[in-house]
């Protein structure tokens, strides 16, 4: 093993070398960032799908204050909306 590490260091340098440690060492870590981020694109359809719907509910909401405050304005000024 030894012999490997030092035909490694003598061959690409140090630099290389602890890098290709540092990569071995986070090589587990980088699974599991690779498998929370293929969550996270998974759950970016259903997540689309719940804002349209919250948008949509917000906008007949907001439609029908809207109305009530005309029709409010309207008998305020006399007339019946």
């Amino acid at each position: 093993m030894e012999a490997l590490v030092l035909g490694v260091l003598k061959y690409f340098g140090p630099q290389v070398f602890v890098g290709f440690v540092i990569y071995i060492l986070l090589a587990g870590r980088i699974n599991v960032v690779r498998d929370a981020v293929e969550e996270i694109k998974a759950a970016i359809p259903e997540c689309k799908k719940e804002r349209r719907e919250t948008e949509a509910c917000l906008h007949d909401r907001v439609t029908e204050v809207s109305d009530r405050v005309a029709r409010i304005e309207g008998w305020k000024n006399g007339r019946a909306v």
